[in-house]
């Protein structure tokens, strides 16, 4: 629990929400850089399913499941995260650079 505290800042999220950043790494989808279009398609999908409408929780998830080769292409954003739309300028950025 220390991990997702630290990167999610639980006290201020909902009960919700909390439940839903808890059990939100099993589930992602893994990245496919082959077909990034689609795999965001899916990303999408699941932060609409599961009700995840804050840009940072969105942005954590992202660079937390990112490969280690597609990080470093945004390392620049990982280190020094964009505002005040942390996720969507992340999203942007690997469709751009891969």
């Amino acid at each position: 629990m220390s991990d997702l505290k630290e990167t999610h800042n639980l006290e201020d999220l909902s009960p919700v929400e909390i439940d839903t950043v808890m059990t939100t790494k099993s589930r992602l989808p893994e990245f496919d850089r082959s077909d990034s279009e689609l795999w965001f398609a899916q990303l999408e999908h699941y932060f609409t399913r599961h009700n995840i409408k804050s840009e940072g929780i969105r942005y954590r998830d992202l660079y937390s499941i990112l490969p280690p080769s597609v990080a470093k292409e945004v390392r620049d954003l990982i280190l020094d995260p964009p505002s005040p739309q942390p996720y969507t300028i992340l999203r942007r950025e690997i469709m751009n650079r891969l």
